[in-house]
């Protein structure tokens, strides 16, 4: 799955709606919940997927949180790459798909008995 980058608009809009404070709010970003950082952006700062890219979250401005590079890098760390981890081994998990089995149905009238080195293939008479 390709990453989805924010546009320049809604990197604009979303800086604008920001005012130079970090945007990051609650427990994801490893704040109290419903607490927000206000952080000063001058030192720098990230546009971040509130709803990670990698499981399903779009780059539209709902989406986009102007936050400092702490709240970032922590709820990346702790929150993104965990869940994107588990969602990816859920759907390996769910089915997908799956190569073809490499065993082959005996042909009709065919059995299998533990041969000295392992099954062997008996052809029953069938008359």
């Amino acid at each position: 799955m390709s990453r989805t980058e924010f546009g320049i608009v809604i990197r604009r809009e979303a800086f604008k709606r920001a005012g130079k404070k970090c945007e990051a709010v609650g427990a994801d970003y490893g704040l109290e919940p419903g607490a927000r950082c206000n952080g000063d952006l001058s030192a720098g700062f990230d546009f971040d997927h509130i709803i990670a890219d990698s499981i399903g979250g779009e780059a539209t401005l709902e989406n986009c949180a102007c936050v400092c590079k702490r709240c970032h890098a922590i709820k990346t760390r702790t929150v993104d790459t965990p869940r994107a981890a588990k969602t990816k081994r859920q759907a390996e998990r769910a089915g997908g798909p799956r190569k073809p089995s490499s065993f082959r149905k005996p042909a009709p009238g065919t059995r299998y008995e533990q041969g000295p080195f392992g099954l062997r293939a008996i052809k029953d008479d069938v008359r």
